[in-house]
């Protein structure tokens, strides 16, 4: 029997609730003008599901579900943006607001992949008013059912964040480099030899990823020993940067990174470690494919250096470089 097709405004007027006919129709107008805006054209993506039959455009943004299995309803699942984002901007807001999103949230559902298994490596929580809600999961959403204009307002707001956020990463053939890098030079990566350092998660996630010269691989682990390197001669460092990997913002707990870490300099191997720059993890953006870079406020012409990391939990890089003048 074949398949019936059903159509947006079809899908729209089978909603019982003239109310919501009104809003699901303001929203599906919202969402076309916002992918028309040039500067989400081209990364803007969301599915709309008419029923039994469906209209896909693309996901990982939101999911707008009319009259979803003969329910009459209207829903909309938008994913949760960085939750660096998502804290930030929850600070923001109201007490009804934030109501809102804890209800929305609360509702939200995992993807069918994860649910109820141990398959997704991806642990991830966060604490809103109180409540903490983790889970082992990429695609956590916030759902809202039959919504408010307040909540319609509130889901317009995330769309928001989630493309802002999608904007703000790179890619591995086109990384976003920190700004402050320009008046240094990078260290080539011939120069610097690796001499130990923590075993990978995976035989191909080690620490040589660090300075392979490509963004595609990256040194991925759970465990918080030193990464020791050398330089062909002493040199002065000026500053170093850390480059995040393919999915260091997919709603990881701390992005994967280390909470805190040192930077040493040693003239030579049996030389004593000086330490020279310590930061912590809010001192690093968490989007895909960034570098983060550090000066070094007060150096020295060092041959020898390791990076003591702390923390929990799986931690990652794709690169770091090194920088002198």
């Amino acid at each position: 029997m074949p398949k019936t097709k059903t159509n947006l405004h079809d899908s729209i007027a089978r909603l019982h609730d003239p109310t919501m006919r009104e809003r699901a129709t303001e929203f599906v107008e919202w969402l076309r003008e916002i992918k028309r805006e040039p500067r989400c054209r081209a990364h803007h993506s969301y599915k709309v599901n008419c029923g039994p039959a469906k209209r896909e455009f693309d996901q990982r943004v939101m999911q707008l579900d009319i009259c979803r299995d003969e329910s009459n309803d209207l829903i909309i699942d938008v994913y949760l943006p960085n939750f660096k984002m998502l804290n930030a901007h929850l600070k923001t807001l109201n007490e009804t607001q934030r109501q809102i999103y804890h209800d929305a949230v609360s509702r939200g559902k995992k993807c069918n992949l994860c649910t109820g298994k141990d398959r997704c490596a991806a642990m991830f929580s966060f604490t809103m008013d109180g409540v903490k809600y983790a889970g082992r999961c990429f695609l956590f959403m916030a759902t809202f059912t039959n919504p408010t204009n307040e909540e319609i307002e509130v889901a317009k707001t995330l769309v928001r964040m989630q493309i802002s956020d999608r904007l703000s990463h790179g890619t591995a053939n086109r990384p976003k480099f920190d700004a402050k890098i320009a008046k240094f030079a990078r260290i080539k990566n011939e120069s610097v030899t690796l001499i130990s350092a923590p075993d990978g998660m995976t035989d191909f996630e080690h620490a040589n990823c660090l300075f392979d010269g490509t963004y595609e691989t990256k040194f991925c682990t759970n465990k918080y020993d030193e990464i020791v390197f050398r330089l062909d001669d002493s040199t002065e460092l000026f500053a170093y940067s850390f480059v995040t990997a393919n999915d260091s913002a997919n709603l990881f707990n701390n992005g994967r990174l280390p909470n805190k870490w040192t930077l040493y300099g040693a003239k030579n191997n049996d030389g004593e470690w000086i330490a020279i720059d310590t930061r912590t993890n809010d001192d690093v953006v968490v989007y895909n494919y960034v570098e983060s870079a550090f000066e070094i406020v007060k150096s020295a012409e060092y041959q020898y250096y390791k990076l003591a990391t702390e923390g929990e939990g799986i931690y990652q890089f794709s690169q770091i470089h090194l920088y002198t003048k």
